[in-house]
């Protein structure tokens, strides 16, 4: 049997992820579509999906990542409002990110 991988950049994968904190996850001002962020993205070394870690405001200084995370990857972006037309809401999401690490990723 064979197997197809995908390759995909961390940009890529990093499109559309919910942003769950509508504040700076360290000054605590508020976060709008439109607003370019900072964000920390990490996974666990038994999960290949990427979750929103910290979301900051480009002003603020780094957060230091988790200790219990594998691959830290810093990224900027633009906060953007993604609509979930079968639920009928709206949530934050990250466009048009781009990677400030080199962390090389491993497929699953």
């Amino acid at each position: 049997m064979t197997t197809n991988r995908v390759t995909a950049t961390l940009a890529q994968l990093a499109t559309g992820l919910p942003v769950e904190e509508d504040t700076c996850s360290m000054c605590d001002r508020p976060l709008r579509a439109g607003t370019p962020v900072v964000v920390t993205l990490t996974r666990q070394a038994t999960c290949p999906v990427w979750t929103v870690e910290t979301c900051r405001c480009r002003e603020c200084p780094r957060p230091r990542a988790s200790a219990d995370s594998e691959s830290p990857a810093v990224l900027t972006a633009t906060l953007s409002v993604c609509s979930h037309a079968h639920t009928q809401t709206h949530a934050l999401c990250l466009a048009d990110p781009q990677s400030l690490t080199t962390t090389a990723i491993t497929p699953r």
